[in-house]
């Protein structure tokens, strides 16, 4: 987030995810937490990560983060539909064969 110091921490594990072929699903830079008081700043604590696989069989939508769908929680919810690899909306639609006249 802007102005924050990211955690002493955070460089591990940016290489531990990217070894791991792990990505960020969560957008960058959106903060999915706000605090209750007034001197809370919006942070970023909720990540959903996804692995390579998952990515290249478009198994997974993108995702939202909504407040609005909270339920008064100080966190955001995250939301995102996966697909099961034999789901009807990853399969391909037939090729069209043309069409023909119909002398009746």
């Amino acid at each position: 987030m802007p102005r924050k110091t990211p955690s002493q921490w955070a460089d591990c594990f940016i290489d531990w995810l990217d070894n791991n072929n792990f990505s960020l699903q969560t957008t960058l830079r959106s903060s999915t937490w706000k605090g209750t008081k007034d001197l809370d700043v919006l942070s970023i604590l909720d990540l959903a990560f996804t692995n390579d696989a998952m990515m290249m069989s478009a198994q997974m939508s993108d995702m939202e983060i909504s407040f609005a769908d909270s339920l008064s929680s100080d966190h955001a919810t995250l939301i995102f539909h996966i697909y099961p690899s034999d789901s009807i909306a990853l399969l391909l639609l037939p090729a069209l064969k043309g069409y023909q006249l119909d002398h009746n």
